[in-house]
């Protein structure tokens, strides 16, 4: 079933096009009586429902900008292509990407993607993980190379290298690391946990 894989990859690269839309500080307007929108969203929806609507040509979508697409599968996206306009608005990095997909007949969405590209490790620079382990902290490890839990994924040691690890907490140092003891030279350590 490819609805997972190029969901992930159609929220990456709205992930993107926000990241640049964010460095930038677009201007916004306001939409009814509370609500902001910004270009970045009209982009972000355009992408997602392009992308979408080549993929899965049948699978009708509903965008929060409206410029969603009827019909006649038994699946629906839910697309808010940036999800935290306010924040993103005022220059706050706290957004996200969300893509949802339910099929007739169940009640809850069958897929859901959420993306923060502000917060996402996998745009860490090579020189960004270089220096995460100078200080003593295992960088995440690349998308491609994790899968959906710590189970079997071997972090090396950021002292001595070694693999011969073991996960002590979810939590370490703060909410994003994971605390780890190296069985090698027996010191504990901080991994970047991927987000």
């Amino acid at each position: 079933m490819p609805y997972l894989e190029k969901a992930v990859e159609i929220a990456r690269e709205a992930g993107v096009l926000l990241a640049n839309y964010f460095e930038r500080r677009v201007t916004f307007e306001v939409k009814g009586e509370f609500d902001l929108v910004t270009e970045a969203d009209r982009a972000s929806e355009k992408l997602v429902v392009e992308r979408l609507r080549s993929h899965f040509p049948s699978h009708a979508i509903v965008a929060e900008e409206g410029s969603g697409h009827s019909g006649a599968s038994e699946f629906l996206w839910y697309v808010d292509p940036l999800d935290g306009t306010t924040n993103f608005a005022h220059n706050f990095p706290m957004f996200n990407v969300t893509l949802a997909l339910e099929r007739a007949g169940f009640r809850n969405p069958k897929i859901t993607i959420v993306l923060s590209p502000p917060w996402t490790t996998e745009w860490i620079t090579v020189e960004g993980r270089a220096k995460l382990k100078a200080f003593g902290i295992a960088p995440p490890a690349h998308a491609s190379s994790r899968g959906s839990s710590f189970a079997g994924q071997a972090i090396a040691c950021p002292r001595c290298g070694s693999e011969k690890t073991a996960h002590i907490s979810e939590f370490g140092s703060t909410p994003c690391k994971a605390l780890y003891r190296c069985n090698a030279c027996a010191e504990p350590f901080d991994y970047f946990k991927c987000i």
